[in-house]
């Protein structure tokens, strides 16, 4: 951890999932189980958070610049294989702090993101064939409850469609909807 100071953020960041409400709680126990002893490594590792928790949320009018995403259906492409990505917008000083993450989760799916280090969501892919690519959404929406959206993100990666995660958005909500750099918006 000293390696990476500026970074407690995202270790810090594991300790939602310490909380969660007890209705999300029983759904990532459903569909996803290994996120908890995932990110309990990381809270067992990392110590007490060091500031009051936060889930991602923000105003809407920190959406007014950054990263933008794409997707090609694979019926679109010469292999017929779907393509996606994201540009990120990075100011230079923290470029260099990027870790290329790659994890094979016991009992769970193999991860590939471009993340922070402590972070575990990160912009990349999982073995289940969901990708997910944090953008600049911008919305009016100001809801402070509902699912955290990085246990949301967490959830649709680990997913089998996308309907999986619709579901969740319309069955919980996500908080703090229209942010810069995280938030997606139902």
């Amino acid at each position: 951890m000293k390696n990476y100071s500026g970074y407690r953020l995202y270790l810090d960041m594991a300790y939602i999932w310490k909380s969660l409400d007890p209705e999300v709680k029983r759904v990532v126990d459903e569909r996803a189980p290994y996120l908890f002893d995932l990110h309990r490594g990381i809270w067992e590792e990392a110590g007490p958070p060091q500031k009051p928790l936060e889930t991602s949320t923000s105003t809407p009018s920190a959406a007014k610049e950054g990263c933008t995403s794409f997707g090609i259906a694979g019926d679109q492409t010469v292999d017929g294989y779907p393509i996606s990505g994201q540009t990120k917008d990075t100011p230079l000083d923290r470029i260099e702090r990027y870790i290329i993450l790659r994890m094979r989760l016991e009992e769970g799916p193999t991860i590939l993101v471009l993340c922070y280090p402590g972070e575990t969501m990160g912009y990349g892919m999982w073995s289940t064939g969901m990708s997910l690519y944090r953008n600049n959404l911008y919305s009016t929406s100001d809801r402070t409850e509902g699912m955290p959206d990085e246990v949301w993100g967490m959830l649709t990666l680990a997913g089998k469609s996308i309907d999986e995660s619709i579901e969740l958005v319309n069955r919980f909500g996500i908080p703090g909807c229209g942010k810069n750099g995280g938030t997606r918006c139902p």
